[in-house]
């Protein structure tokens, strides 16, 4: 497994948060945002690892039972994720715990998102109809149903993607610990079985890559024999090993096709461009550094990057609110810096 931080505290989160803010001072209000989000999602795992997590449907005995799932090798090499080999999703979110943090967080990160907010926190934590919206929502989130999320945001008045918004940070507690439990199971099955673009524990797309010390895989394109690359999920927060020429998205290998971008004299953030599928990832090289960075606040000091790869007509692999045209429909988030000049890599 590569050296990254695990479950960092809402401590370490904002320590993180405040040195991105002063190395990259325009990016300081998107940074504070997207950082009080991820404290509050530090602090509520943090409970659910303490066994403080009031169940979403308490005696249910359809709801995953993450401890008794085991790798299915002959699952993965089909390409089925281990949160998909149980069959259809029924995981426990936890609502009425992580809904004050969560919902309290996004609400004070994004002041126009407030009354949304404010509404759903009352609706999932009291009252008699708490326990059914809880239920309500949890099946929402499991099933992806877009149906559902748009019956969800006209209760609550709501834009869709406001609503989808934030039962995304209601849900990120609960996958991100499912991800820290499941994920350790994998470390017997060689990397190989699972070389997709794709996140073996929960299915989602890669934020950024890593590439970090280890015995890399030959191939003929890389002679250094001394870095391995790794994705990490922007749903869930694993990460797995990838290999290096790759493109995760359209998986072709073929080095004329990829071109890298990088901001003069800063050759380590980087950003990778696929020319056959018009998709981008961005990428650090950590190999030179006492320990990794946290890959779930990195992507935040390298929205730069993402500018710049989308200036040039490219699209994320996993599209985030801070990197999507959609973001301004967030007044929130609205403007933001200009993309400093890069040189090709």
């Amino acid at each position: 497994m590569p050296a990254l931080a695990t479950e960092p505290s809402a401590q370490a989160v904002h320590e993180h948060v405040a040195t991105l803010a002063r190395e990259r001072p325009a990016l300081e209000p998107l940074v504070q945002a997207f950082g009080l989000v991820q404290a509050a999602a530090a602090a509520s795992r943090a409970l659910l690892a303490a066994g403080g997590g009031l169940s979403d449907a308490p005696g249910d005995p359809g709801l995953l039972d993450l401890a008794s799932l085991e790798p299915d090798v002959a699952l993965l090499e089909q390409g089925v994720p281990l949160l998909g080999q149980a069959g259809p999703l029924r995981m426990d979110f936890h609502l009425a715990t992580v809904a004050p943090l969560m919902l309290g967080a996004a609400a004070e990160a994004f002041p126009a998102l407030a009354p949304v907010a404010a509404g759903l926190e009352a609706a999932l934590s009291a009252g008699p109809g708490a326990e059914a919206m809880r239920r309500t929502c949890a099946q929402a989130m499991n099933s992806g149903d877009r149906d559902a999320l748009a019956v969800l945001a006209r209760r609550f008045d709501a834009p869709f993607g406001v609503l989808a918004f934030l039962l995304e940070c209601l849900g990120r507690p609960a996958l991100e610990r499912a991800a820290a439990i499941l994920g350790p199971k994998l470390q017997e099955t060689p990397w190989t079985i699972w070389n997709r673009g794709r996140c073996p524990v929960c299915g989602g797309a890669p934020s950024m890559s890593l590439l970090q010390l280890g015995p890399q895989e030959p191939t003929e394109y890389l002679k250094n024999v001394s870095a391995q690359r790794w994705l990490c999920c922007s749903g869930c927060a694993h990460t797995w090993r990838f290999a290096r020429t790759m493109c995760p998205a359209c998986g072709h290998d073929e080095q004329q096709d990829r071109e890298y971008f990088h901001v003069q004299g800063n050759a380590d953030e980087r950003v990778e461009l696929c020319k056959r599928c018009n998709h981008y990832l961005l990428t650090m090289d950590v190999r030179d550094r006492l320990s990794a960075p946290d890959h779930r606040l990195a992507p935040l000091g390298l929205v730069h990057l993402d500018m710049l790869a989308q200036r040039r007509g490219y699209a994320p692999l996993a599209g985030n609110l801070w990197n999507l045209p959609e973001m301004a429909g967030f007044p929130d988030l609205a403007g933001g810096p200009e993309p400093p000049e890069a040189e090709r890599a």
